[in-house]
């Protein structure tokens, strides 16, 4: 790393130099080993409610991003599954259009999107004049809603039954919670926490989060617990934009730490204050001695960034089409279309062309980086058949071992039981060449294929 910066220290160019063979040697495994290969567990810092949450940002502007690491947006949202047991994060691509970045109107999902949610523009009328709902003349005589708005939308196709789904897109009549099917934009980027020692301890950066929540659960097997956190990925596109604009305010840039405090207002709206490290006698007193406005240390500079373009990778087909062909069966049912067929042509040409790529790879059964292996938990040991029957069908014995196994689709059990060899000491042994991925949530080891896991019922492709 060059540290010839006599005058003025300037923390991006000087993360770039240190951080230069990193990238390059990881760019090396990654274009030599299988795609799973450098697989490793996020770690979310949470902005709670309430609370002054204290960090340094790297790495530049999302829309200057040169680096994988980099800050970036990405479009995402929450849609229920078919099977109504839980819900797919999925990851829009978007494009540049009319100076606005929008949803691709050519991907699969988007086609379905925008046709059931087509709309018109209806202009009020003398007989929509209502003083209660804010509707009357303004100063030039035009009748207008409270925003200004001279006219209403209405959807052409409200009373389809896909309308509904997507509309209201719950697992049930008793989902009181909000999940928006039109995806958001989102900012995914590393910080450094200064909220506790976890990054210093591990050399390694974590991510922003809107908000974290956790949950325990029981291995029914063994009895281990496990927690596992369901994070919300990255932070509002708006919350950024706030950060952004202070940060041009204040006149510091990202070389100083800062500090976020979500709270909720008199009429529940969530709202954001930024505060930075060189305001140390107006700062909140829970974070004054933590934040620093001092340059990153070269301990800190080399510390292992995430590589955000491998875990925010637009949602696959395949997934789209194990958990969600119902939707677009429903479409094509009711629009007389033909999505499902070309959904199922665009996952068998991803699923070629992956395996076109990865013929050659020669890695063994098990695919696990080996900064995480020591981390999966393991399955105690038992005299074999002990919790098994050994007259037991492969079906019963997974059952056993998977406590959520009825909770997933079909075509996730037919993988499973088609890659499943036999079971050794309560664990599952895969038949050879199999190409597994650890669940990014409890770490149990299932082919690349599931796409939700059996274990702690969490979907993790």
């Amino acid at each position: 790393m060059s540290e010839q910066t006599t005058q003025v220290f300037d923390p991006f160019q000087a993360a770039f130099e240190a951080d230069e063979q990193r990238k390059k040697e990881a760019e090396n495994a990654k274009n030599n080993s299988g795609n799973y290969a450098d697989y490793e567990e996020v770690k979310w810092l949470s902005l709670d409610l309430n609370s002054w949450i204290a960090f340094r940002p790297l790495g530049v502007p999302w829309d200057f991003r040169t680096e994988s690491w980099h800050p970036k947006m990405i479009l995402q949202s929450k849609i229920v599954k078919d099977d109504k047991s839980n819900f797919s994060k999925i990851n829009w691509p978007y494009v540049l259009k009319g100076g606005k970045y929008v949803a691709d109107p050519d991907w699969i999902l988007s086609k379905l999107y925008n046709k059931v949610m087509e709309a018109s523009w209806v202009k009020y009328s003398e007989a929509d004049i209502d003083p209660k709902n804010k509707i009357g003349r303004n100063q030039e005589g035009k009748i207008v809603n409270a925003k200004g708005y001279d006219s209403y939308r209405v959807d052409k196709y409200s009373t389809t039954q896909i309308y509904q789904l997507i509309n209201f897109n719950k697992k049930s009549t008793q989902d009181k919670s909000m999940n928006a099917f039109k995806p958001s934009f989102k900012v995914v980027m590393n910080i450094i926490s200064r909220m506790d020692d976890w990054c210093k301890v591990n050399k390694h950066t974590m991510l922003l989060s809107t908000k974290v929540g956790y949950q325990e659960i029981v291995d029914k097997v063994t009895g281990n617990k496990t927690t596992i956190n369901f994070p919300q990925t990255g932070i509002s596109k708006s919350m950024y934009d706030e950060f952004i604009h202070y940060t041009q305010r204040s006149n510091n840039r990202w070389d100083v730490d800062f500090a976020i405090h979500r709270y909720q207002d008199s009429q529940d709206m969530y709202k954001n204050d930024y505060t930075d490290a060189k305001l140390r006698d107006r700062n909140d007193a829970s974070i004054r001695d933590l934040m620093t406005d001092v340059p990153l240390t070269t301990e800190e500079l080399g510390y292992e960034k995430y590589d955000i373009d491998k875990i925010t990778q637009i949602t696959s087909y395949q997934k789209l089409l194990n958990h969600h062909k119902g939707l677009f069966k429903l479409f094509d049912m009711e629009f007389n279309q033909s999505l499902t067929e070309e959904l199922i042509h665009l996952a068998d040409e991803e699923k070629r062309k992956y395996e076109e790529d990865h013929k050659n790879d020669k890695k063994e059964s098990v695919i696990v980086d080996k900064t995480i292996s020591s981390e999966i938990p393991k399955v105690e040991e038992r005299s074999r058949g002990s919790e098994i029957s050994k007259g037991s069908s492969p079906e019963e014995s997974l059952k056993s071992i998977y406590p959520f196994w009825d909770k997933i689709s079909k075509e996730d059990k037919d993988d499973i039981l088609s890659y499943f060899d036999k079971i050794e000491n309560v664990e599952v042994i895969w038949k050879p060449n199999t190409a597994l991925i650890p669940c990014d949530e409890c770490k149990t080891i299932l082919p690349k294929s599931v796409m939700h896991c059996p274990k702690c019922d969490k979907d993790y492709n």
